[in-house]
């Protein structure tokens, strides 16, 4: 434990009516040899007195009062558990302290060979830095940050909030002090980059809600390379406070998390997306989605669902929504609902103003190997309770209202009929295809939404409705309304695709089950059609089509054909 002794008093007893400095001790030399240390204070090794005992690395006094009418001082630093000042490793005369003056005296460097030179040549040898000019409080609402880098092997840097190029400062090297920056008692983002740069190295929280009116001393302390430093600490951000609490700036986790535009107002129908005021997702269009990305976990991220063009939060459509992500969680955040006027009631009496759904946790893959995981998310305002059931007879959601959504379900990955029926179970509303066997391949987890109004006309003529699946990569897909036609496998059709890959040509031949129109068509993994092969009469036989695909992109593609009352699909890429 470290032992201070809280005052240099023993001096004060050498000159009468003494005036007093008041200094804080930090020990930031990084070296294993100097993880603990002696400090002593005085006029010689022969008087001077400990005033820090089994001093430790990262750790720091309170302002202790020192004498300023004896001339020059001497710190002088000893191993832990010394017997005296003459033992000492390091010495540091300190001149002309000011009376009623504050200041920081930080141990910074290394002790020993074995560790890297600095990248701006500054020296790394063991050195107490005296910050003078010390500030102690900040007016009310605020806080006075300096900033010391003491990182020996790591070059200048700049620090600046993350996901913003407002630069807090820039150009500070090895040994360098920043005074002082005077900042809202609130929580940061603290990158860290090279200077003149924004090829951020990380990022650390600094949670400083609670020191309005205080300051404190931030200091880099380790090495950017451990390994190359003698197995050293690594480099970490630490805010030293007045009263000699030590606070280390956790480094910043992520969670996953997709943005779900669901939103079906017309006003809307583009959106900003603020998160902690900064326009992260521009122009962002209804129905799309981004892939699942890193955000900022452990931390609170306030989010705002602005109109387009937005230039600041009072364009906002929605109440501010403040999440704390879990590290490692996966989320989606779906905005749903409506903006304006002019729109039917929800017929259950839900709240339809704009919102933020929020799932989690959500997926990202399949539980199990050849299987589909999604939840269903109810998103059309003026649509009623309603249940969500899989041909045959797999209930996927009982009893769902607007903004409901349901654990997620896990199928095996097949083609499936699903039935939106009302709450009473007995009605088909409508009708879907479910293909999770065509998007196995490329996802194997989602969100089936409902989506639009039932009744457009009554709605601002917005967007009918539909059931769509967001994926993983932020593709959203219609999920196409089922007719008669059945599905069925390429075999059964004796369908055969070949080469595949494919280059410039591929070759389709199948076995035409009866005379009638036939369909084919080459579909991307958006669902849509990007080549027309064929739509003729044929005769019952064997079909076959030679398709110049030089002009479609490199890709996954399906084949599709569809006669009166079958479908069926081959996978195949073209390079």
């Amino acid at each position: 434990m470290k032992k201070l002794l809280l005052s240099f008093a023993a001096f004060s007893t050498l000159a009468v009516n003494a005036q007093n400095a008041n200094v804080q001790l930090i020990h930031n030399c990084a070296s294993p040899a100097a993880a603990a240390v002696d400090v002593y204070v005085g006029l010689s090794t022969a008087t001077a007195q400990k005033v820090a005992d089994n001093f430790r690395f990262r750790t720091a006094t309170t302002f202790l009062s020192a004498p300023t009418n004896l001339g020059t001082l001497n710190v002088y630093i000893a191993d832990s558990n010394s017997s005296g000042a003459a033992s000492a490793f390091y010495t540091l005369p300190v001149p002309g302290l000011q009376a009623d003056s504050n200041y920081v005296a930080i141990a910074s460097g290394v002790v020993g060979t074995g560790y890297e030179a600095n990248p701006n040549g500054r020296s790394t040898a063991l050195e107490v830095k005296i910050i003078s000019n010390v500030k102690r409080t900040a007016p009310a609402g605020f806080v006075n940050l300096a900033v010391f880098h003491g990182a020996t092997d790591a070059p200048g840097i700049r620090v600046y909030p993350r996901n913003t190029t407002t630069v807090l400062l820039d150009s500070l090297k090895y040994g360098d002090t920043k005074k002082y920056l005077t900042v809202p008692a609130a929580w940061y983002q603290l990158a860290v980059a090279p200077e003149g740069t924004f090829s951020e190295l990380n990022t650390w929280y600094a949670n400083i809600t609670g020191l309005s009116g205080k300051s404190a001393h931030i200091f880099a302390s380790g090495f950017l390379t451990p390994s190359d430093d003698n197995g050293g600490p690594a480099l970490d951000l630490f805010a030293a406070l007045e009263d000699g609490t030590v606070i280390p700036l956790p480094r910043r986790t992520t969670a996953m998390g997709q943005l779900l535009h669901n939103a079906s107002d017309p006003a809307a129908d583009t959106v900003d997306v603020w998160v902690n005021g900064t326009k992260l997702y521009p122009n962002f269009a209804f129905r799309t989605a981004s892939p699942f990305i890193p955000l900022s976990a452990e931390y609170p991220l306030n989010i705002y669902v602005c109109s387009k063009g937005s230039t600041s939060l009072a364009d906002s459509l929605t109440p501010k929504l403040t999440l704390s992500l879990t590290t490692s969680e996966s989320y989606v955040l779906m905005a749903v609902g409506l903006a304006g006027t002019g729109f039917v009631a929800n017929p259950d009496g839900k709240n339809t103003a704009v919102g933020i759904k929020v799932i989690t946790p959500a997926k990202i893959s399949s539980s199990t190997v050849g299987n589909f995981d999604f939840a269903i998310v109810h998103g059309a305002t003026d649509a009623p309770t309603v249940d969500v059931v899989a041909r045959p007879s797999t209930v996927l959601a009982n009893n769902a209202s607007y903004f409901d959504a349901t654990p997620y379900i896990s199928v095996p990955a097949n083609a499936y009929v699903v039935d939106v029926k009302d709450s009473s179970g007995a009605n088909i509303v409508a009708s879907y295809n479910a293909p999770f066997d065509v998007l196995s391949g490329s996802a194997s987890a989602g969100v089936v939404f409902a989506s639009g109004f039932l009744n457009p006309a009554a709605n601002n003529n917005g967007k009918a409705f539909g059931l769509f699946i967001s994926l993983p990569n932020g593709q959203v897909l219609p999920l196409s309304l089922y007719t008669s036609i059945k599905e069925v496998s390429a075999e059964s059709f004796g369908l055969k695709l070949y080469p595949n890959p494919a280059r410039n040509m591929v070759n389709i031949a199948f076995d035409a089950k009866q005379n009638g129109n036939a369909k084919i068509e080459f579909i991307d993994m958006q669902g849509r059609v990007v080549k027309n092969v064929a739509d003729e009469n044929l005769s019952i036989g064997t079909t076959n089509y030679n398709v110049n695909v030089s002009d479609i992109n490199s890709g996954i593609y399906f084949a599709r054909i569809t006669t009166a009352t079958e479908q069926t699909n081959v996978r195949f890429v073209i390079e």
